[in-house]
């Protein structure tokens, strides 16, 4: 086992501290000048979904190039929820007249930022770091065969 550990030594390292900065500067813009952008504040105050979590399991398995889909995934999830989930705030918003309800005001004022975009987002960067991890393996078997 401690050789699984140990293959790789300095890819694992660099993959480590990429994927630490990133989700460092991610935690700390999102709990400073972020705060009130909502899917931030909701992605800080549960730790990113704790895939920094998931990007070190990565990284002690070799699997570092996943680990970099998982990371920027996050990323660019977190953006992307924001700005789509915003922008489809704002459409809803904007057709509320003066005869809907509390209930129904309340209803358009849900943003879709973390559910479902951040997740699907996310999820298309995942499966498509694992195909591109099952294409290169294919590769590598092939050079070698």
């Amino acid at each position: 086992m401690k050789r699984i550990f140990m293959r790789h030594a300095k890819t694992k390292l660099i993959a480590l501290v990429v994927g630490f900065v990133v989700y460092l500067i991610l935690q700390i813009l999102s709990m400073t000048l972020l705060r009130d952008v909502y899917v931030f504040g909701w992605m800080a105050d549960h730790l990113y979904c704790y895939t920094w979590a998931a990007v070190i399991v990565l990284i002690a398995f070799d699997q570092t190039l996943l680990s970099y889909f998982v990371t920027f995934g996050s990323v660019c999830a977190t953006i992307v929820g924001e700005l789509l989930g915003g922008f489809i705030q704002e459409l809803r918003m904007s057709q509320v007249t003066a005869d809907m309800t509390v209930e129904e005001i309340e209803f358009r004022r849900i943003n879709y930022g973390v559910l479902p975009i951040w997740f699907i987002v996310f999820f298309l960067f995942l499966i498509v770091g694992i195909a591109v991890n099952i294409i290169q393996k294919k590769k590598a078997r092939q050079v070698s065969a």
